[in-house]
């Protein structure tokens, strides 16, 4: 019986070790690496102050070298978007940015309400991951460390 349950933990343990673990939030954010499509270099999750002082997670997305114009109808202007996190629909802002003024061009989105921020917090806060569906990209998101992350800038003060 010992020698059975040896046997089955090496072979969990084994299949476990081959995947890659989920990169955890620091510092207020974490970034997953897209680099397997051609058009997406990597996705980033960001615990930001808004203007009016409460905290929100902003979503960038940032093209792959080839792609680095603002393109698919956004600019540098605000607009309205629905996105998705686990299946639930978000009413949010996008608009396309660059770094420092230079010709390297991202997607930033955010939800634009404080339930959409509420959603998006608990989901990070109940899983190891989430789904991000926005009508540029599909990409899944860690959420390992969101909590002491989130908590570290203040906890749950919408």
């Amino acid at each position: 019986m010992k020698r059975w349950i040896a046997v089955l933990l090496i072979a969990l343990s084994s299949g476990t070790a081959s995947a890659s673990p989920l990169p955890e939030w620091n510092n207020g954010g974490v970034r997953m690496d897209l680099s397997d499509d051609p058009d997406w270099a990597y996705a980033l999750a960001e615990i930001k102050y808004l203007h009016d002082g409460s905290k929100a997670v902003v979503f960038v997305l940032m093209p792959s070298a080839a792609q680095q114009e603002c393109r698919l109808g956004y600019s540098s202007y605000y607009r309205r978007v629905t996105f998705s996190v686990n299946g639930e629909a978000i009413r949010g802002g996008v608009r396309c940015s660059s770094s420092n003024g230079s010709k390297e061009t991202h997607y930033v989105f955010w939800a634009l309400s404080r339930q959409g921020v509420a959603f998006i917090v608990s989901a990070l806060k109940a899983s190891m991951s989430i789904t991000v569906n926005h009508p540029l990209l599909t990409f899944e998101l860690s959420a390992m460390g969101f909590t002491n992350a989130w908590d570290r800038l203040g906890g749950d003060d919408f």
